[in-house]
């Protein structure tokens, strides 16, 4: 046994020594043209666009969903497309964006309805290269156990960078690259192209994570306290998506109204006809990016009757 252990640790710890060595690397080639590095211009526009400034909290129904450059002509408010990625969660969502938020600001928060009934501190591969590449200062937003939610990822990433495929021959993605966005935010790399094939959302229950609306109460206190205005609305979704999912929605309709929120239109109203949709069920085409807009600003102005 004692001869075992010994040969098990001369190869562990050359083993846990090469992965720390990664961890060290700097980004790859393929790594750097990621959409998750969009985040760094998302900072930087929350931290210096001028008031007043409107921001969209969300994950990708948000960066594939809307065209902020209708809002700022239609609205004279500037727009801060905050939406990434899905799976960076809605929690880290939530805490990095209320550390920019300032005096005035009005905030318009739509997650996508899957945030409500997974883990609120989830891990993801996503996630551990936001915080470990992209921006290793943002380690400080992660509490305890979301850190340790991001350990299985931490292998996979770190060896990642010995393979050759990450230095030679990268292709930029045409839409989920870190150049993909415009000034506001929003991304626009697809909205020449055509529809591409994907799955709908497979049905889903009324289950929503407690937790979840915890944190959404505590970001909108955070709002508050900061003296800014916080708005909830629905994300846009392709109509039979919709109707597998719709239990979780109507819970999500729900915690919205029992919490008494500012309410921008309804779920029906953000149901988008299969037309309209992209390559996934949250993302849109350019005439459904327009078209969606279209509904938020209609629903700002009616719930803010002094932007008109």
């Amino acid at each position: 046994m004692k001869k075992f252990l010994r040969n098990f640790l001369y190869f562990l710890v050359p083993l846990l020594l090469l992965m720390v060595i990664c961890l060290l690397l700097p980004s790859t080639p393929r790594a750097s043209k990621s959409l998750l590095f969009a985040e760094i211009k998302k900072d930087s526009l929350l931290q210096h666009v001028d008031s007043p400034r409107i921001i969209f909290v969300g994950g990708s129904n948000l960066s594939f969903g809307l065209n902020s450059e209708m809002i700022e002509d239609s609205l004279k408010l500037h727009p801060i497309n905050t939406g990434v990625h899905f799976s960076l969660g809605l929690k880290y969502m939530l805490e990095n964006t209320i550390q920019y938020i300032k005096k005035g600001d009005l905030v318009v928060l739509i997650p996508e309805y899957a945030h409500f009934n997974r883990d609120y501190d989830a891990g993801s591969e996503e996630l551990f290269r936001s915080v470990v590449e992209v921006n290793p200062s943002k380690l400080k937003l992660l509490d305890t156990r979301q850190l340790m939610h991001l350990i299985p990822y931490m292998p996979k990433y770190a060896f990642s960078k010995l393979m050759t495929s990450e230095y030679y021959h990268v292709e930029e993605s045409d839409i989920y690259s870190v150049n993909s966005f415009n000034r506001y935010g929003d991304v626009y790399t697809h909205w020449n192209l055509k529809r591409r094939f994907f799955l709908t959302e497979k049905n889903a229950t009324g289950y929503i994570n407690p937790e979840v609306a915890d944190g959404i109460k505590k970001f909108a206190a955070g709002v508050h306290e900061r003296n800014a205005t916080l708005l909830v609305s629905y994300p846009c979704l392709q109509d039979i998506s919709f109707h597998h999912i719709e239990p979780l929605i109507r819970e999500v309709e729900k915690l919205y109204q029992r919490d008494k929120f500012t309410i921008l239109g309804t779920p029906e109203r953000y149901m988008m006809p299969d037309s309209l949709i992209f390559n996934t069920p949250y993302h849109l085409l350019k005439t459904g990016v327009d078209h969606r807009t279209s509904l938020l600003i209609d629903d700002l102005k009616n719930y803010h009757y002094w932007l008109n």
